[in-house]
This record gives structure tokens, sequence and C-alpha cells, in this order.
């Protein structure tokens, strides 16, 4: 599958590209995906698959997977209307960002005519670009709401994913491809 064709594909639903209201976050989700990204997102934390696996419905399956990526510093929730030195933050603490990363790419005046949404998304897209120079993808787990729930993986680790649409890869240009 394509880089392009990668950065496409929704996450964890069963129809692509499906807007939910806030207290229908989880309507779609399927089980089946939300376990392959716990088994190869947190391969060392199989308390997470198994939380992903007993949980009592799909939605608490969603929710268990998303706590447990965080309790376990794989993945961080980013709001939209973060700030970039709070996100820079955020990709900082996690356990899988590559260690040679540097942030010195960014520079808030590329963004000074975009709304809120626009500077996480494009602030975002560019840490996906920047990660991929050190072997890694900066991963969304689509959750529905106002904001992304991401981490990094190896880029070697991300085919399987991808291909059964379990996860987003986050690039330049991610929130506007259909």
């Amino acid at each position: 599958m394509s880089f392009d064709r990668a950065c496409r594909v929704n996450v964890g639903l069963r129809e692509p590209n499906v807007a939910f209201e806030k207290e229908d976050w989880a309507v779609g989700v399927d089980r089946g995906r939300l376990l392959v990204i716990a088994e190869h997102v947190a391969p060392g934390v199989p308390a997470i698959a198994a939380a992903v696996r007993s949980a009592p419905d799909d939605k608490s399956a969603m929710t268990e997977l998303a706590w447990g990526l965080r309790g376990a510093g794989l993945a961080a929730y980013i709001d939209w209307a973060e700030d970039p030195e709070d996100v820079q933050e955020a990709l900082n603490s996690l356990r899988s960002r590559p260690g040679a990363m540097s942030w010195d790419w960014w520079d808030d005046e590329d963004c000074e005519d975009c709304d809120e949404a626009e500077v996480i998304e494009r602030f975002l897209g560019l840490a996906g670009d920047h990660s991929r120079r050190y072997g890694a993808i900066l991963f969304e787990i689509e959750q529905g709401g106002d904001g992304y729930l991401v981490g990094f993986m190896e880029e070697g680790s991300v085919g399987m994913l991808v291909d059964n649409r379990s996860l987003r890869v986050v690039a330049t240009g991610w929130q506007n491809r259909a």
C-alpha cells in the first residue's frame, strides 16, 4: 500500500469518514480492530489487549484502549484547541517517540492565518513528516470527538495496521485526504 493511500484510511470504523456527535463517538467501533491495535501498538503491555477483550461492549473497549495506551505512555490525547508547545510536550512524553527527533522545524509564523484547529492539524502533520526521518510513523486512532489520539511506532510495523484500516498515518495534509 502506498504512503498516500495509507494517509487516507480511517481508523477502527466500519464506515470510513463517518462523523460522530460527541455522545456517539464510539458508534461503529470494531472491537477486532481495537484488539489488533492493542496487540501491535502495545505488544509489551498485554493488559491493554486483555482489557479491550474483556470490555462489556465496543464503546467500553475503545475507552479501555485509549486509556491503556495513554497510561502506558504509548499515545497522547491532543485536543484540537491546544497550542503546539503543549502538543510537543505531550509527544515528547511518549515512550515510542524517536529519541533523536527535534522540534526546531516548527515556527508559529508558518501558520499565522490558521484557525486554532488548523494550527494543530498542521503541527501534527509536520511532526508526522519529521518523524519519518527517524524511521517512525506518527499515527492517529480515530475515536471521534474534538481531539486526536496519537502515538509513534516504527515505520516497518505500521503496514498491516494501515492495510486493515486500524489506524491512520499522520502527515502533511492528513486531515484533507478522503
